[in-house]
């Protein structure tokens, strides 16, 4: 587990949100999901795994050269490059494991909007695994884990929010509270097909934080995809609004 600061006014919401990862009702239909449903592989449908051994290998990091603030594939390593210079500056840095491509795009699909639950908690410790493995320095003084919200029309439409899902394998790791109180305080079209500039106008001003004083904590938002980081961005400033001292963005997959 790593450390966590603690002090002031904020221990109340940080026990307060200390809540399990799923409830009972969710461990429950997660059993009944598993033995009704087993396993089938994400990318390619066959059954006995959430991926085959030809899909899984297909789902990793890569390895070239990358942006140290938005993850972007360069040329070689740089701190900052075209793709992040116009972030806000609350929005420290950004990492996704995956591109959202081939099984990883096959099998999100699939979660959202199949409701496949227990192959989000999958992909979610796949995110914990990443974070674990590349990540143990940069989390250390994270304090909470907060996913992107969807608009309550849109939670009712689906029933659930996949960030959720997501976010429930890295709070389990880092022993984090995740808190909810981040909302989208107004319907937003989907961003797929935008540019960058139309993802920034149709995010803005669409968070609201509706908790107490984050008071100079670091925050960690959990995403599906990151394409622009608009969506990112935006939570950032809410968040920091809110008090926070910054936000790092970490997501599932980057598109291509």
């Amino acid at each position: 587990m790593l450390p966590t600061r603690y002090g002031g006014e904020q221990a109340g919401i940080r026990l307060m949100s200390r809540q399990p990862a799923q409830t009972w009702l969710e461990r429950t239909l997660t059993v009944l999901e598993t033995l009704l449903l087993p396993p089938v592989c994400g990318g390619c449908g066959r059954r006995g795994a959430w991926f085959c051994a030809e899909c899984a290998a297909r789902v990793r990091r890569d390895t070239v050269p990358r942006c140290a603030r938005c993850d972007a594939p360069a040329a070689e390593p740089v701190s900052r490059c075209r793709r992040c210079a116009t972030w806000p500056p609350e929005l420290l840095m950004v990492r996704a494991p995956f591109l959202f491509e081939g099984p990883v795009r096959a099998a999100l699909h699939r979660v959202k909007y199949r409701g496949e639950h227990a192959r989000g908690r999958d992909l979610g410790r796949r995110l914990a695994a990443f974070v674990r493995d590349d990540l143990a320095e940069v989390m250390r003084p994270v304090d909470l884990v907060v996913p992107i919200p969807l608009h309550p029309s849109r939670l009712r439409q689906r029933g659930f929010n996949q960030s959720e899902l997501l976010a429930a394998g890295v709070v389990e790791l880092l022993g984090l509270p995740m808190v909810k109180q981040l909302a989208r305080v107004r319907p937003t079209p989907p961003q797929v097909g935008l540019g960058r500039e139309a993802r920034q106008r149709n995010i803005d001003g669409a968070f609201g934080w509706f908790g107490p004083s984050l008071d100079g904590q670091l925050v960690l938002v959990v995403d599906d995809v990151v394409t622009t980081g608009a969506t990112l961005g935006e939570a950032a400033r809410a968040l920091s609004m809110a008090g926070a001292a910054g936000t790092i963005g970490l997501a599932l997959a980057r598109e291509p």
